[in-house]
């Protein structure tokens, strides 16, 4: 990098600089279009992705559209999803157009791209500061898998890019703080721990805007969409959170802070963040020390500075938990990451300009992003085919297992069995009197491929004072075994007691696996409680189900 400076040509003529700015123009160019092409490409072959987990949001989604009830299982006020605006926005899509999944996967992936767009708009004065965004935004195999995953994250993420580039002007007029704010409740409703982000901005619009009239009024329109929901859940699910805060709660235990800290920094590293702020480090060595700019003029935005050194701390609790991984813990900060280092790019170039009048400072900065566009194709072929954690091969979820596998094998492995046990139990003498009783280790493709069914899991199954395993009444209980645990630990029965209804094998996560489902002749009653808080049934439960707790058949369990 430092071959491309060259401080001693400040008597170069106005005609050879602005020859050589021509040439930096087409630099940018070339760059620009070898992003958006490459971009493309992978956006094409990552499509196929789907998080297992969006198949909640598409159950709860079509419940709510064709029953009007925000349910998992009919007749079970429970929230066991983390978004409640993507599963409100899919139920409109889904009586729209029919389709719950697809048309929220066009939604997040329109929404990445709004994301760029915005922040590549905030940057348009200096071209190379687009390159930037759009190298940071467009290439990293984090923001293409989770553009398209069929989770929240795009859609936070858009709330969160608006909140940032309407917070850098000098002051702010009441429209643009009610939308700071209104901005705000959406990112809560979307998803409730992106206050750790918001709550810096809305405060620091707050104080930036200075009319108590105004703040006022701005905080109790902004105030109705998140209190309208708390309410809501409060009275529908008798909790404000949902199952997953219990079942997942971030942890504050050191080993588990340091994992997540080697894993967000290795990420940081791999997306591009650190390598463009080490850049910034060497452009402010090599720069006269007495005129070298202050950490002011190189990032003016202080607000979401703070705002993303608060979220990264605290993605050290939860960074490698379940459905956690390819670093989706940080990417609907990814935006106004970008918009830090590509306005920090730009003011110090600006700066080092005023002081050494030569341009050879953005040479280094299009070498260094050429690098991470090479970089880039090789990660994004490598997290297709080898693993959806991308290089962070050693902390993580999913390390072995690419997005080609887990579309193509995993899902469709999971669509199939979901169809097997329909089969059987319309063979079973009880088909005509009830629903099959499924628990299943992964709650969301074989629950939406089967939506009759009454589903037993992680999420939807936890109950505050219920300490008895489900699996006891399940009529069939889906396994993978030995990854979620030895097949023993997963059925509370003897193996004899069981009938092996499907068996599929796969290459799951490195290793060889067996998707089993097996069948109960002989299931105890159902006696879950219908809502989270509620108190066990009054009727009494059978001697096996109450040996149940005994035997600690945990159901809480995930891969």
């Amino acid at each position: 990098t430092l071959f491309f400076f060259s401080p001693h040509n400040s008597d170069l003529s106005l005609a050879v600089k602005l020859r050589m700015k021509n040439q930096n123009n087409i630099v940018w160019a070339v760059l620009a279009i070898a992003t958006v092409a490459i971009s493309a490409c992978a956006f094409i072959f990552f499509w196929k992705f789907t998080a297992e987990d969006a198949f909640i949001a598409c159950r709860y989604a079509e419940n709510f559209g064709d029953f009007g009830l925000l349910h998992f299982n009919i007749g079970e006020p429970l929230q066991a999803f983390t978004s409640p605006l993507q599963v409100l926005l899919q139920a409109v899509l889904y009586l729209l157009t029919g389709s719950s999944h697809i048309a929220w996967k066009v939604v997040g992936a329109v929404s990445w791209l709004l994301c760029v767009v915005l922040v590549a708009w905030a940057c348009r004065r200096e071209a190379c500061s687009v390159v930037v965004v759009m190298v940071l935004l467009l290439l990293p195999p984090c923001a293409v898998l989770w553009a398209v995953g069929g989770l929240e994250t795009p859609v936070l993420a858009l709330w969160i890019t608006c909140m940032a580039v309407l917070i850098k002007p000098a002051r702010l007029d009441f429209r643009r703080l009610l939308a700071i704010l209104l901005l705000a409740g959406l990112s809560f409703i979307t998803r409730y721990d992106s206050v750790i982000f918001t709550i810096p901005v809305a405060a620091y619009a707050l104080a930036r805007n200075g009319n108590p009239r105004q703040i006022l009024a701005a905080c109790a329109l902004a105030a109705i969409i998140p209190v309208g929901w708390l309410s809501f859940a409060w009275i529908y699910y008798g909790d404000i959170f949902p199952t997953s805060f219990y079942s997942k709660t971030p942890s504050f235990n050191l080993f588990v802070i340091v994992k997540n800290l080697f894993y967000v920094v290795e990420w940081l590293l791999l997306c591009g963040l650190v390598p463009l702020a080490l850049l910034l480090a060497i452009w402010y060595l090599v720069a006269e020390k007495k005129n070298a700019p202050s950490f002011r003029e190189i990032v003016p935005n202080r607000s979401s500075a703070l705002a993303i050194g608060l979220t990264f701390l605290y993605t050290l609790t939860m960074a490698t938990t379940h459905m956690m991984f390819c670093f989706r813990c940080f990417v609907p900060y990814l935006p106004p990451a970008a918009l830090l280092i590509a306005d920090a790019i730009s003011n110090t170039s600006k700066l080092l300009n005023a002081q050494t009048q030569n341009i050879s400072w953005h040479r280094s900065l299009a070498f260094c992003l050429a690098l991470l566009l090479a970089f880039n194709v090789c990660h994004l072929a490598y997290t297709y085919h080898r693993s959806l954690n991308g290089l962070s091969v050693f902390v993580g979820e999913y390390r072995d297992i690419g997005v080609r596998s887990y579309a193509e094998d995993f899902l469709r492995i999971l669509r199939l069995q979901a169809e097997e046990i329909k089969q059987d139990w319309h063979s079973r003498p009880h088909s005509s009197v009830r629903p099959p009783r499924i628990f299943t280790f992964a709650g969301g493709v074989l629950p939406h491929a089967y939506r009759s069914a009454y589903v037993y899991d992680v999420l939807v199954s936890y109950r505050h004072y219920y300490p008895y395993s489900v699996r006891w009444s399940s009529d069939y209980i889906h396994v993978l075994a030995p990854y979620v645990n030895p097949l023993e630990k997963q059925l509370p029965k003897p193996l004899s007691e069981y009938e092996l209804v499907s068996k599929h094998e796969m290459i799951f996560d490195g290793s060889p696996n067996s998707f089993m489902v097996f069948y109960d002749p002989n299931p105890d009653p159902h006696t879950l409680p219908r809502r989270l808080v509620d108190t066990l049934p009054s009727h009494p439960l059978t001697q096996e189900t109450q040996s149940a707790s005994k035997q600690h058949v945990n159901i809480y369990t995930t891969p």
